[in-house]
């Protein structure tokens, strides 16, 4: 079993620091009745734990994931909305497997049928809205191989559905903690049982097939797969206590294995592991930092972004180390780093640092500035 354990997870530091390697073997094992399994953390993409995670494996409808992501894109940067009407091809009311059983013809919301493609894996939705948002499916698929880009994949496919991918446990936890972050995808990727009302009355029953959203606490999703040759297949994210992980499952022998394995993951991550919050965004590390030859003479020292650390559980909270000049000269931007705070273990390991910025700009004080000064002065007496 491999063991990767990263002390880093980093909101949009500027700078990162290699990942922090802690842990000992023993904890969670891959069930004998698994072909893969991979835990990461979401935010960082740090891997917790795994088997066999990067093996590229036939993932039976997890094929789909890559189009649901590129969907679920869309529609949070509004190149779909929600309202607008999408119309049914007879190539898509014509695709098999898990369907929403749509006609030809009919049209439906496209938030209907992302609901639809998400909660079921329903191929005629997602075709309905990869050719009613991108005119062809050819033009569909285009984008769907740049989500794959986006998210370190290699892979690519032929057609919006992904017929013959192949996809890694570790590839698959990218596109699961790219799919945690979409609002558009978890709305719908956490309920368990909906409806789609189709236009002329009739109505399909949508269940989750991904059991885990009504039995495991936080769990938000994210999408499970069948089939004889593959076995059984799933993503899952689950949140606690501020920290989200995603955990793959590739292979299973039933969906009792899947879901018993994909909670064991889940369960590992969350009681070995926390993330601590060690700073906040526009946060002062140092206050009243003496300025020579500016308007002011102090300011406040701050990091512009979040700093957040992936530690074990037993872990101490890392203490910070502040490096800045004693004094600061004017003139000085908010924009420019002055000095940095590092954050180190018992043993003086550095596990993560951030720049310090004047929480405002000092101009220089200027010749008439001092001319005005002096004149306050003396009108003064």
């Amino acid at each position: 079993m491999k063991k990767r354990i990263a002390g880093l997870l980093c909101c949009c530091m500027v700078a990162l620091l290699p990942a922090l390697r802690a842990g000992a073997e023993g904890g969670w094992q891959k069930p004998a009745d698994v072909q893969a399994a991979v835990l990461i953390e979401s935010t960082s993409g740090t891997v917790l734990c795994g088997e066999n995670e990067n093996a590229a494996c036939s993932v039976a409808g997890l094929s789909k994931f890559p189009a649901l992501l590129t969907l679920a894109q869309a529609f949070d940067a509004g190149t779909i909305r929600d309202e607008v009407p999408m119309r049914v091809s007879g190539r898509a009311a014509a695709i098999g497997g898990p369907t929403a059983f749509l006609d030809s013809g009919e049209e439906l919301a496209a938030a209907e049928l992302m609901k639809a493609a998400v909660m079921i894996s329903a191929g005629d939705a997602i075709m309905a809205l990869g050719e009613g948002a991108y005119g062809s499916e050819s033009v569909f698929v285009e984008n769907i191989n740049a989500t794959l880009r986006l998210a370190g994949v290699d892979s690519t496919v032929t057609d919006a559905l992904g017929t013959g991918l192949t996809l890694s446990a570790a590839e698959l936890a990218r596109l699961g903690a790219a799919a945690a972050k979409s609002p558009a995808f978890t709305r719908y990727s956490g309920l368990y049982l909906d409806r789609l009302v189709h236009a002329d009355g009739r109505e399909t029953e949508l269940v989750n097939a991904n059991r885990l959203v009504r039995s495991y606490a936080g769990c938000i999703g994210l999408l499970t797969g069948s089939s004889a040759s593959d076995g059984y297949c799933g993503v899952f994210a689950a949140a606690k206590s501020g920290a989200e992980c995603i955990a793959v499952i590739i292979g299973a022998r039933d969906t009792a294995a899947r879901f018993s394995a994909a909670a064991g993951l889940l369960d590992y991550g969350f009681a070995t592991y926390r993330t601590e919050t060690l700073v906040a965004a526009g946060e002062t590390i140092l206050p009243g930092v003496p300025v020579e030859d500016g308007t002011l003479h102090q300011v406040d020292l701050v990091v512009h972004e979040p700093v957040v650390l992936l530690l074990m559980r037993t872990a101490e909270r890392p203490s910070a180390v502040k490096d800045v000049p004693e004094r600061l000269i004017a003139p000085l931007s908010a924009d420019d780093p002055v000095g940095e705070v590092r954050f180190v273990d018992g043993n003086g390991e550095v596990l993560a640092r951030s720049k310090l910025y004047p929480a405002e700009s000092v101009p220089a004080f200027r010749l008439m500035d001092i001319l005005h000064a002096i004149a306050r002065d003396f009108l003064g007496k």
